[in-house]
């Protein structure tokens, strides 16, 4: 299995729905482009998202160095920055914990913490040893010192845009790992 992360950027109205009937989280992670077949079985949520890329992004694997890199811790931090492991739990256990949300108003305070980062600055203060004692999930097992920043750079960068995007129109965020 893989511990991949995906987020998605959620409608006032969509957050009122996710809360009241926390069960249909499992649907958000879904990607109805993937099978035709599921989308015409009820992923009804799903379908009600914007198009728009700035409604979805997965970071794959990269998500657990990003948060190492923005908290220095593996699997805590709090709010704005350790945003990745925080929020309110919603939903079932997807294989590593339920699914987490982070409200709107929460989404604009991450915004403003990002938006003047120097994220290559904090990626360098990291080593790879750091990497390798804190245990991080899905690192390339050659990740040099220098290669920390420029391995993940291109995620944190949509990540970055993506919630900017969702703060600008007013979006909450739910986060799962599967």
């Amino acid at each position: 299995m893989s511990m991949i992360m995906s987020l998605v950027a959620l409608s006032p109205n969509l957050t009122d729905a996710v809360r009241a009937r926390p069960e249909t989280t499992d649907e958000l992670a879904f990607d109805p482009s993937e099978d035709e077949a599921m989308a015409s079985s009820g992923f009804s949520i799903v379908r009600t998202l914007p198009e728009a890329p700035s409604g979805r992004i997965c970071l794959e694997k990269d998500w657990h160095l990003i948060h190492f890199i923005l908290t220095k811790q593996p699997w805590a931090g709090d709010l704005p920055l350790g945003f990745l492991l925080a929020g309110e739990e919603i939903g079932e256990d997807t294989g590593y914990g339920p699914g987490r949300l982070v409200s709107s108003e929460q989404v604009s305070e991450i915004n403003r913490a990002l938006a003047d980062l120097d994220f290559v600055a904090m990626a360098r203060r990291v080593s790879a040893a750091d990497n390798a004692k804190a245990e991080l999930y899905g690192l390339p097992g050659d990740l040099s010192d220098k290669s920390v920043a420029e391995f993940v750079l291109p995620s944190f960068n949509a990540l970055r845009e993506f919630v900017s995007a969702a703060a600008q129109n007013g979006r909450s965020i739910y986060m799962s790992i599967e």
